[in-house]
């Protein structure tokens, strides 16, 4: 496997399938007919950072993804969508996670490595970036598993009908360095 930040137009192209597949076919949280071209993207695109795992084995093989929004003209969904009853940092140094994807297809060996690097990524920019706050939206099935494995989001507001019934969560950059298994070499490229 390896991690990389996804830059170039086929490897968008193909980011913006896969998000589609998982977002609109299996989970269907987005309405597929709002796609006709079978991609899913948004305006935040052209503002954010697009990781993503691809198997070295199988180069066109991409194994998961995620979007880091960083401060930007739009703002942060969250900030968008939900009352958050707690802003636990300012806008200029908060970034947002979404689109946090782990393909149904990979195989079980392969799906907690493929979580792992992309979290381990994504650290990094907040890191390089200097973003002290770092926000999501989850359902209640991702926020467990992110509770299991160490990360210490907090919950920030209420939950609404937003993709199956989500809600906005928050965590400080320096408490996720308390997560020794964030700090593991991983394989990546620029």
């Amino acid at each position: 496997m390896i991690g990389k930040t996804t830059h170039s137009p086929e490897e968008m192209k193909q980011l913006f399938r896969f998000r589609y597949r998982s977002y609109c076919l299996e989970k269907q949280y987005l309405p597929a007919a709002n796609y006709p071209e079978q991609a899913e993207s948004d305006a935040l695109d052209a503002y954010s950072f697009q990781l993503s795992v691809w198997d070295v084995l199988d180069p066109g093989r991409l194994l998961g993804c995620v979007r880091l929004i960083p401060p930007n003209p739009l703002g942060l969904p969250c900030m968008e969508h939900f009352a958050i009853t707690d802003r636990a940092a300012s806008p200029e140094s908060a970034a947002e996670i979404s689109r946090f994807i782990v393909s149904s297809e990979a195989r079980s060996s392969e799906r907690r490595k493929v979580f792992q690097m992309l979290c381990q990524m994504t650290y990094r920019l907040l890191l390089t970036h200097r973003l002290s706050n770092c926000y999501t939206i989850t359902d209640e099935r991702f926020f467990k598993l992110l509770c299991r494995m160490g990360f210490p989001y907090q919950r920030i507001g209420p939950t609404l009908p937003i993709m199956g019934g989500t809600f906005p969560c928050v965590v400080l950059t320096e408490e996720l360095g308390q997560l020794p298994w964030l700090h593991h070499p991983v394989r990546h490229a620029a």
